[in-house]
């Protein structure tokens, strides 16, 4: 099954892997970078190299997860060019290392801004349409750094023990959407973040005043880590992430685990595996044990869920010339309306069965849809005729305006009255154009 998929940071380390393995699997994989024309050419045009010799569905897009408008401006090629995206994928970050009192109120912020604000931009220009299609993957690049603390990390840490409960909240109010939310929390890994760490500028030289023994624990810990790449036996090989992330995607919507702590992990694998009931249970002592678990849509008949839902609207007759319903297509459609119907009955008066046309408006509090399709009545006993069809969408307004679909009609109604009454039954799937 093709999916659509974006990658932020994709310049180089986990993104530029990642990109590579999902394309040449047979995805369509949107490689996002700062700068594809400018500071990062060589990556983009690495990238395109192999896309063209191997013929991989892989585009180079230009994204800085710090700009607005940059991250519209890819969504909305994105959108324009596949619709709504399958899986997200928000890897592009930086680390800040050093003395923590050292970094400015400015620096801290920019941190912020890549790690966290940054992964809401990417955010907000992509779930819209992935909600609207009732399915999807957001797959957020933690860090064991978002569960532990070690010194000369504080302003690391805040980015992404922030990135750790924005991204809790946000999976359970996409739940009920079919949108899932999931967290990787790698450790020290052998890519470019360590290389470009980011150090205080620390103009006023606040390092300086502190003991010597911090400064040599600083070093100590800088050299630790380079030891780390070197040791063979020390889990740091990139593919080990990239192929975590690559599991992820392939599973089954509903059996994802929300943290997949990779590599070193600092005692967070315990820790995850201590607080995960505790979370559960805060959920549940707030009445909102329902939002841990994940709406799956229902699949089409070649397997993929293409925004598709199931579709039921159970009409019954409520007065004259009325009836009312319920629309219930998995939490991505839920509506009350009424309709209005225009019938053209084409067979001659007292020919079994009896042959419609028919168009039905239906108004409700999100939108209208416009049906259209053909009726049998079987009047072999009238006061319990059987009616089957068939119905499509002709149009549609409000929420629905991207919706389309098709399906079948089942009921009853009792022709003995001088108004025929009965109930009819409408299911088949809705997806988004």
């Amino acid at each position: 099954m093709k999916q659509t998929i974006i990658i932020t940071g994709c310049s180089s380390g986990f993104g530029y892997d990642l990109a590579l393995k999902l394309a040449r699997g047979g995805d369509r994989v949107y490689a996002t970078m700062r700068a594809p024309d400018g500071k990062n050419a060589d990556a983009a045009e690495a990238l395109r190299d192999l896309a063209d010799a191997e013929n991989l569905d892989l585009r180079i897009l230009d994204l800085d997860v710090t700009s607005d408008a940059s991250v519209d401006a890819a969504a909305a090629t994105v959108h324009d060019e596949s619709g709504a995206a399958d899986v997200v994928v928000n890897n592009a970050g930086q680390m800040f290392g050093g003395f923590t009192e050292a970094f400015t109120a400015d620096e801290l912020a920019h941190q912020l801004d890549v790690n966290v604000v940054g992964v809401h931009r990417v955010h907000r220009a992509f779930l819209p349409a992935m909600r609207k299609a009732g399915s999807g993957l957001v797959i957020n690049l933690s860090s064991t750094a978002g569960r532990a603390a070690i010194p000369f990390f504080g302003i690391y840490h805040a980015s992404k023990w922030g990135l750790e409960g924005y991204a809790q909240a946000l999976r359970g109010e996409v739940a009920s959407s079919g949108v899932d939310v999931v967290i990787v929390e790698p450790g020290p890994f052998a890519t470019e973040l360590f290389p470009n760490l980011v150090t205080p500028e620390d103009a006023d030289d606040r390092t300086a005043t502190y003991p010597a023994v911090v400064h040599e624990t600083f070093a100590g810990m800088s050299e630790a880590f380079q030891g780390f790449f070197t040791d063979p036996d020390v889990p740091t090989d990139p593919a080990i992430v990239v192929d975590a992330i690559a599991d992820l995607i392939a599973m089954a919507p509903g059996t994802r685990p929300f943290r997949t702590c990779l590599g070193m992990d600092l005692g967070v694998r315990h820790r995850n595996a201590v607080l995960e009931p505790l979370d559960a249970g805060l959920l549940e002592s707030m009445g909102m044990a329902e939002f841990a678990t994940l709406a799956v849509s229902t699949p089409g008949a070649n397997g993929q869920t293409d925004g598709r839902v199931t579709f039921v609207f159970e009409q019954s007759a409520t007065g004259p010339g009325t009836f009312a319903g319920t629309f219930e297509a998995s939490g991505a459609i839920s509506d009350a309306g009424t309709t209005e119907d225009v019938l053209d009955v084409s067979s001659p008066e007292g020919v079994n069965p009896m042959v419609a046309a028919f168009r039905r408006t239906v108004t409700g509090a999100k939108g209208t849809l416009i049906l259209t399709g053909d009726a049998s009545v079987n009047l072999a006993d009238p006061a319990k005729a059987e009616v089957t069809g068939t119905w499509r969408v002709e149009s549609a307004t409000g929420e629905y305006a991207d919706r389309t679909g098709a399906g079948t009609i089942t009921g009853a109604a009792d022709f003995t009255l001088e108004r025929p009454r009965g109930t009819l039954h409408y299911v088949g799937d809705l997806q988004v154009v």
